[in-house]
């Protein structure tokens, strides 16, 4: 296994117990554990979810930046950012009038109770970037 560059960080992956492997982060590059991942495009995994919730997320929305109940969300968010916890953080960011975003929170545990409302928050402050960085709220 060659060294990382002075530029680079090696990361062990794996538990204990298994075939550790390492990952190389480029420069600038952080891993925080438990920490909020950047934000991705939507793939189908995270568009199940969002169907599953969207009924929640548009009420929530209406409610939290006060738009029309004629307002209705996009088919598809415009990006994604996960947080592993005891279950995973969806941070879905999706576009309101105006060319406003919103960041919406979801909370999905596959072993515990989900698809709920209480499952679903969002960030009282709309963005005018869709690419803004994400943090926990």
């Amino acid at each position: 296994m060659s060294k990382p560059s002075t530029n680079e960080a090696s990361v062990p992956k794996g538990s204990a117990g298994s075939h550790a492997e390492s990952t190389t982060l480029p420069e600038g590059k952080k891993l925080i554990c438990g920490g909020v991942g950047e934000s991705k495009p939507i793939e189908n995994d995270d568009q199940q979810i969002y169907d599953q919730y969207k009924t929640h997320i548009e009420k929530k929305v209406r409610h939290t930046f006060t738009l029309p109940d004629s307002f209705k969300l996009p088919a598809k968010p415009t990006s994604v950012a996960k947080q592993i916890v005891s279950g995973t953080n969806y941070f879905f960011k999706v576009q309101v009038p105006d060319n406003k975003f919103a960041t919406v929170r979801v909370y999905h545990c596959p072993w515990g109770q989900h698809g709920t409302e209480d499952c679903v928050a969002v960030h009282e402050k709309l963005s005018a970037d869709s690419n803004e960085a994400v943090s926990h709220f």
